[in-house]
Protein backbone atom coordinates (compact mmCIF):
# COMPACT_ATOMS: atom_id res chain seq x y z
CA UNK A 1 0.00 0.00 0.00
CA UNK A 2 1.51 3.15 -1.20
CA UNK A 3 0.32 6.73 1.11
CA UNK A 4 1.02 9.81 0.66
CA UNK A 5 -0.53 13.57 1.00
CA UNK A 6 0.31 17.01 0.19
CA UNK A 7 -1.53 20.21 1.26
CA UNK A 8 -2.43 22.92 -1.04
CA UNK A 9 -4.10 26.18 0.55
CA UNK A 10 -7.96 24.67 1.53
CA UNK A 11 -8.20 22.23 -1.35
CA UNK A 12 -5.37 19.94 -2.35
CA UNK A 13 -3.24 18.58 -5.06
CA UNK A 14 -1.97 15.69 -6.37
CA UNK A 15 1.81 15.20 -6.21
CA UNK A 16 4.36 14.21 -8.61
CA UNK A 17 3.91 10.28 -6.98
CA UNK A 18 0.63 9.92 -8.54
CA UNK A 19 1.46 10.94 -12.20
CA UNK A 20 4.90 11.84 -13.69
CA UNK A 21 3.44 14.21 -16.19
CA UNK A 22 0.68 15.77 -15.58
CA UNK A 23 -1.81 18.58 -17.30
CA UNK A 24 -3.68 21.84 -16.34
CA UNK A 25 -6.84 22.02 -18.74
CA UNK A 26 -7.09 26.29 -18.93
CA UNK A 27 -8.58 27.70 -22.61
CA UNK A 28 -7.75 24.66 -24.41
CA UNK A 29 -3.92 24.59 -23.09
CA UNK A 30 -1.59 21.69 -21.39
CA UNK A 31 0.75 22.44 -19.06
CA UNK A 32 4.06 20.39 -17.90
CA UNK A 33 3.67 19.66 -14.24
CA UNK A 34 7.35 20.88 -13.72
CA UNK A 35 6.14 24.35 -14.74
CA UNK A 36 4.93 24.05 -11.51
CA UNK A 37 6.80 21.60 -9.38
CA UNK A 38 6.72 23.86 -6.31
CA UNK A 39 3.11 24.31 -6.05
CA UNK A 40 3.33 28.07 -6.29
CA UNK A 41 0.80 27.54 -9.04
CA UNK A 42 -1.51 24.54 -8.62
CA UNK A 43 -3.59 22.27 -10.27
CA UNK A 44 -5.94 19.75 -9.29
CA UNK A 45 -7.88 17.01 -11.33
CA UNK A 46 -10.53 19.14 -13.41
CA UNK A 47 -13.75 16.44 -12.17
CA UNK A 48 -13.21 18.12 -8.34
CA UNK A 49 -14.47 21.57 -7.09
CA UNK A 50 -14.97 21.05 -3.52
CA UNK A 51 -15.10 17.90 -1.45
CA UNK A 52 -16.20 17.33 1.97
CA UNK A 53 -13.10 16.68 4.64
CA UNK A 54 -13.55 13.55 6.98
CA UNK A 55 -11.93 10.49 7.97
CA UNK A 56 -14.61 8.63 6.41
CA UNK A 57 -14.55 10.77 3.09
CA UNK A 58 -13.71 8.45 0.47
CA UNK A 59 -13.61 8.83 -3.44
CA UNK A 60 -13.15 6.44 -6.02
CA UNK A 61 -11.25 7.95 -9.48
CA UNK A 62 -11.20 5.21 -12.58
CA UNK A 63 -8.59 6.42 -15.40
CA UNK A 64 -9.89 4.54 -18.67
CA UNK A 65 -6.70 4.88 -20.61
CA UNK A 66 -4.09 3.80 -17.83
CA UNK A 67 -6.77 1.37 -16.80
CA UNK A 68 -5.94 2.53 -13.09
CA UNK A 69 -8.94 2.57 -10.24
CA UNK A 70 -7.35 5.40 -7.21
CA UNK A 71 -8.85 5.40 -3.95
CA UNK A 72 -8.69 8.68 -2.41
CA UNK A 73 -9.26 10.10 0.76
CA UNK A 74 -9.14 13.99 1.69
CA UNK A 75 -8.87 14.63 5.53
CA UNK A 76 -8.76 18.25 6.62
CA UNK A 77 -7.81 19.97 3.35
CA UNK A 78 -4.74 16.94 2.76
CA UNK A 79 -6.03 14.55 -0.40
CA UNK A 80 -4.60 11.18 0.45
CA UNK A 81 -4.09 8.50 -2.62
CA UNK A 82 -4.73 5.02 -0.07
CA UNK A 83 -4.06 2.93 -2.73
CA UNK A 84 -4.10 2.38 -6.59
CA UNK A 85 -5.50 -0.87 -8.23
CA UNK A 86 -5.38 -2.38 -12.06
CA UNK A 87 -9.25 -2.52 -12.94
CA UNK A 88 -10.53 -3.48 -16.59
CA UNK A 89 -13.03 -1.19 -18.62
CA UNK A 90 -15.22 -1.57 -21.88
CA UNK A 91 -13.83 -3.16 -25.06
CA UNK A 92 -14.22 -0.45 -27.05
CA UNK A 93 -12.72 2.99 -26.71
CA UNK A 94 -14.95 5.97 -26.05
CA UNK A 95 -18.24 7.33 -23.39
CA UNK A 96 -20.80 4.96 -23.76
CA UNK A 97 -23.66 5.98 -25.30
CA UNK A 98 -26.40 3.01 -25.49
CA UNK A 99 -27.01 -0.56 -24.51
CA UNK A 100 -24.83 -2.97 -25.83
CA UNK A 101 -21.79 -0.59 -27.24
CA UNK A 102 -19.25 -1.97 -24.85
CA UNK A 103 -17.97 0.85 -24.06
CA UNK A 104 -17.35 2.56 -19.83
CA UNK A 105 -19.55 5.67 -18.86
CA UNK A 106 -17.34 8.06 -18.20
CA UNK A 107 -19.06 10.89 -15.84
CA UNK A 108 -19.69 11.29 -11.80
CA UNK A 109 -21.51 8.64 -10.67
CA UNK A 110 -22.75 6.88 -7.27
CA UNK A 111 -23.14 3.12 -5.68
CA UNK A 112 -26.99 2.97 -5.47
CA UNK A 113 -26.77 -0.84 -4.39
CA UNK A 114 -24.52 -3.99 -3.32
CA UNK A 115 -24.86 -7.47 -4.67
CA UNK A 116 -23.42 -10.13 -2.49
CA UNK A 117 -21.63 -12.94 -5.01
CA UNK A 118 -23.76 -15.44 -3.27
CA UNK A 119 -26.69 -13.82 -5.13
CA UNK A 120 -24.47 -13.80 -8.61
CA UNK A 121 -23.06 -15.85 -11.18
CA UNK A 122 -19.14 -16.63 -10.93
CA UNK A 123 -18.24 -14.41 -13.51
CA UNK A 124 -18.82 -11.72 -11.04
CA UNK A 125 -16.35 -12.81 -8.91
CA UNK A 126 -16.37 -11.54 -4.62
CA UNK A 127 -19.70 -9.40 -5.54
CA UNK A 128 -20.40 -6.03 -7.39
CA UNK A 129 -21.41 -2.40 -6.82
CA UNK A 130 -24.03 -1.07 -9.14
CA UNK A 131 -23.99 2.83 -10.18
CA UNK A 132 -26.56 4.81 -11.10
CA UNK A 133 -25.58 4.92 -14.62
CA UNK A 134 -28.18 6.71 -16.93
CA UNK A 135 -27.89 9.22 -14.54
CA UNK A 136 -29.60 12.86 -15.25
CA UNK A 137 -27.32 14.13 -17.20
CA UNK A 138 -26.95 10.92 -18.99
CA UNK A 139 -30.75 10.64 -19.91
CA UNK A 140 -30.39 14.67 -20.91
CA UNK A 141 -28.25 13.22 -23.81
CA UNK A 142 -30.39 10.40 -24.40
CA UNK A 143 -27.41 8.23 -23.65
CA UNK A 144 -29.01 4.46 -22.56
CA UNK A 145 -28.02 1.32 -21.14
CA UNK A 146 -27.96 -0.29 -18.19
CA UNK A 147 -25.92 -2.98 -15.48
CA UNK A 148 -22.94 -0.89 -15.56
CA UNK A 149 -20.86 -1.84 -12.23
CA UNK A 150 -17.82 -2.03 -10.32
CA UNK A 151 -17.30 -5.86 -9.44
CA UNK A 152 -14.71 -8.91 -8.87
CA UNK A 153 -13.97 -11.99 -11.28
CA UNK A 154 -13.55 -15.54 -11.39
CA UNK A 155 -11.13 -14.78 -14.19
CA UNK A 156 -8.05 -12.45 -12.75
CA UNK A 157 -6.56 -12.71 -16.12
CA UNK A 158 -8.87 -10.23 -17.57
CA UNK A 159 -7.24 -7.84 -15.28
CA UNK A 160 -4.03 -7.95 -16.85
CA UNK A 161 -5.66 -7.91 -20.40
CA UNK A 162 -6.83 -4.80 -19.68
CA UNK A 163 -10.21 -3.18 -21.99
CA UNK A 164 -11.62 -7.23 -21.64
CA UNK A 165 -15.48 -5.65 -20.43
CA UNK A 166 -19.00 -5.18 -21.58
CA UNK A 167 -18.74 -1.61 -19.85
CA UNK A 168 -18.23 -2.32 -16.20
CA UNK A 169 -15.35 -1.56 -14.30
CA UNK A 170 -13.49 -5.25 -13.12
CA UNK A 171 -11.15 -5.71 -10.39
CA UNK A 172 -9.22 -8.55 -8.48
CA UNK A 173 -11.79 -10.39 -6.15
CA UNK A 174 -9.16 -9.18 -2.58
CA UNK A 175 -9.59 -5.80 -4.21
CA UNK A 176 -13.68 -5.87 -4.99
CA UNK A 177 -13.71 -6.58 -0.73
CA UNK A 178 -10.94 -4.21 0.29
CA UNK A 179 -12.67 -1.37 -1.82
CA UNK A 180 -16.05 -2.25 -0.47
CA UNK A 181 -15.06 -1.37 3.37
CA UNK A 182 -14.92 2.22 1.93
CA UNK A 183 -17.83 2.66 -0.07
CA UNK A 184 -21.25 4.74 1.84
CA UNK A 185 -24.47 3.69 -1.00
CA UNK A 186 -25.80 6.96 -2.23
CA UNK A 187 -22.93 8.61 -0.86
CA UNK A 188 -19.17 7.90 -2.55
CA UNK A 189 -18.53 8.74 -5.77
CA UNK A 190 -17.01 7.33 -8.75
CA UNK A 191 -15.44 9.59 -10.83
CA UNK A 192 -14.80 7.95 -14.34
CA UNK A 193 -12.75 9.56 -16.89
CA UNK A 194 -10.58 8.69 -20.30
CA UNK A 195 -7.54 10.62 -18.91
CA UNK A 196 -7.02 12.43 -16.10
CA UNK A 197 -6.78 16.35 -17.06
CA UNK A 198 -5.65 19.13 -14.58
CA UNK A 199 -7.12 22.71 -13.61
CA UNK A 200 -5.26 25.74 -12.37
CA UNK A 201 -6.28 26.06 -8.48
CA UNK A 202 -8.00 29.84 -9.68
CA UNK A 203 -10.48 28.37 -11.74
CA UNK A 204 -11.56 25.91 -9.56
CA UNK A 205 -11.65 28.44 -7.16
CA UNK A 206 -13.95 30.37 -9.30
CA UNK A 207 -15.94 27.24 -9.61
CA UNK A 208 -16.59 26.99 -6.46
CA UNK A 209 -17.32 30.21 -5.39
CA UNK A 210 -20.03 30.32 -8.35
CA UNK A 211 -22.11 27.34 -7.14
CA UNK A 212 -21.64 27.66 -3.37
CA UNK A 213 -23.40 31.40 -3.67
CA UNK A 214 -25.77 29.37 -6.28
CA UNK A 215 -26.07 26.98 -3.31
CA UNK A 216 -26.89 29.64 -0.72
CA UNK A 217 -29.86 31.18 -2.87
CA UNK A 218 -31.21 27.90 -3.02
CA UNK A 219 -31.54 27.69 0.66
CA UNK A 220 -32.73 30.63 1.72
CA UNK A 221 -35.58 30.83 -0.82
CA UNK A 222 -36.39 27.48 0.09
CA UNK A 223 -36.05 28.49 3.82
CA UNK A 224 -38.11 31.67 3.18
CA UNK A 225 -40.67 29.94 1.14
CA UNK A 226 -40.20 32.37 -1.26
CA UNK A 227 -41.69 30.03 -4.17
CA UNK A 228 -40.77 33.01 -7.28
CA UNK A 229 -36.69 33.30 -6.31
CA UNK A 230 -37.02 29.19 -5.29
CA UNK A 231 -37.86 28.42 -8.70
CA UNK A 232 -35.81 30.95 -10.46
CA UNK A 233 -33.39 28.11 -9.30
CA UNK A 234 -34.67 25.81 -11.71
CA UNK A 235 -33.98 25.03 -15.08
CA UNK A 236 -36.99 24.96 -17.65
CA UNK A 237 -36.32 22.08 -18.60
CA UNK A 238 -36.31 20.21 -15.03
CA UNK A 239 -38.51 17.62 -14.38
CA UNK A 240 -39.88 15.61 -11.11
CA UNK A 241 -42.10 12.91 -10.40
CA UNK A 242 -43.01 13.31 -14.22
CA UNK A 243 -44.01 16.93 -13.08
CA UNK A 244 -42.47 19.48 -15.23
CA UNK A 245 -41.77 23.21 -13.94
CA UNK A 246 -44.82 24.68 -14.21
CA UNK A 247 -46.37 21.28 -12.37
CA UNK A 248 -43.40 21.62 -9.99
CA UNK A 249 -44.23 24.62 -9.14
CA UNK A 250 -47.54 24.65 -8.24
CA UNK A 251 -46.56 21.41 -5.83
CA UNK A 252 -43.93 23.27 -3.90
CA UNK A 253 -46.17 26.12 -3.20
CA UNK A 254 -48.74 23.83 -1.82
CA UNK A 255 -45.81 22.35 0.46
CA UNK A 256 -44.56 25.94 1.20
CA UNK A 257 -48.19 26.52 2.43
CA UNK A 258 -48.09 23.28 4.94
CA UNK A 259 -45.34 24.66 7.27
CA UNK A 260 -45.60 27.22 9.28
CA UNK A 261 -41.79 27.28 9.39
CA UNK A 262 -38.87 25.68 7.23
CA UNK A 263 -35.37 25.09 8.02
CA UNK A 264 -32.85 23.43 6.26
CA UNK A 265 -29.41 22.21 7.74
CA UNK A 266 -26.52 20.93 4.76
CA UNK A 267 -23.49 19.47 5.50
CA UNK A 268 -20.54 16.87 4.22
CA UNK A 269 -20.92 19.49 0.78
CA UNK A 270 -19.05 17.74 -2.53
CA UNK A 271 -18.96 19.87 -6.03
CA UNK A 272 -17.84 17.89 -9.15
CA UNK A 273 -17.71 19.15 -12.25
CA UNK A 274 -19.12 16.76 -15.25
CA UNK A 275 -18.22 18.10 -18.35
CA UNK A 276 -19.84 21.96 -18.36
CA UNK A 277 -22.15 20.77 -16.01
CA UNK A 278 -21.76 20.70 -12.29
CA UNK A 279 -23.10 17.65 -9.30
CA UNK A 280 -23.52 18.62 -5.76
CA UNK A 281 -23.77 16.06 -3.51
CA UNK A 282 -24.29 16.83 0.14
CA UNK A 283 -26.21 15.73 3.51
CA UNK A 284 -29.52 17.68 3.80
CA UNK A 285 -31.50 18.18 7.28
CA UNK A 286 -35.04 19.17 6.53
CA UNK A 287 -37.12 20.43 9.71
CA UNK A 288 -40.59 21.90 10.10
CA UNK A 289 -43.15 22.70 12.75
CA UNK A 290 -44.68 19.17 11.85
CA UNK A 291 -42.47 17.27 9.61
CA UNK A 292 -38.77 15.99 9.72
CA UNK A 293 -36.50 14.38 7.31
CA UNK A 294 -32.50 13.56 6.72
CA UNK A 295 -30.97 12.11 3.62
CA UNK A 296 -28.32 12.47 0.84
CA UNK A 297 -29.55 15.30 -1.41
CA UNK A 298 -27.94 15.92 -5.28
CA UNK A 299 -28.77 18.44 -7.23
CA UNK A 300 -27.90 18.59 -11.07
CA UNK A 301 -26.85 21.87 -12.60
CA UNK A 302 -26.37 23.39 -16.03
CA UNK A 303 -25.66 26.33 -17.18
CA UNK A 304 -28.64 28.38 -18.43
CA UNK A 305 -28.64 32.41 -19.85
CA UNK A 306 -25.16 32.47 -18.25
CA UNK A 307 -26.40 31.26 -14.62
CA UNK A 308 -26.45 28.13 -13.21
CA UNK A 309 -30.15 26.17 -12.67
CA UNK A 310 -31.24 22.87 -11.04
CA UNK A 311 -32.06 20.26 -13.76
CA UNK A 312 -32.65 17.53 -11.91
CA UNK A 313 -32.47 16.53 -8.16
CA UNK A 314 -32.36 13.29 -6.29
CA UNK A 315 -33.08 12.28 -2.64
CA UNK A 316 -32.18 8.93 -1.09
CA UNK A 317 -33.43 8.49 3.06
CA UNK A 318 -30.47 8.45 5.80
CA UNK A 319 -31.20 6.65 8.84
CA UNK A 320 -28.75 7.80 11.46
CA UNK A 321 -28.02 11.26 10.95
CA UNK A 322 -24.41 10.81 11.78
CA UNK A 323 -22.80 13.45 9.79
CA UNK A 324 -22.83 16.08 12.59
CA UNK A 325 -24.92 18.99 11.10
CA UNK A 326 -24.93 22.21 12.78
Amino acid sequence: MRVFSQRIHTIFVISLFFVNIIFAQTGGQNFDLAEYSDFSDPVIPSSFISLYEGEDSYIILVEKRGQKLFLLNNVNGNISIIKSYLCSTGRKIGDKKESGDLRTPEGVYFFRSKIDSTELPPLYGAGAFVLDYPNIFDRIKHKNGYGIWLHGTNEPERIQNSNDTKGCIVVKNEDILELGKYIVLNETPIIVVNEIVYRKLEYVNKDKDEVLTFLKKWKKSWESKNIKEYIQCYSRYFKFRKMNLKAFRSYKKRVFNIYKWIKININNIQIFKSESNILISFLQEFKTDSYYDYGVKQLYLTKEDNSYKIIGELWSKVEDNTGNIK
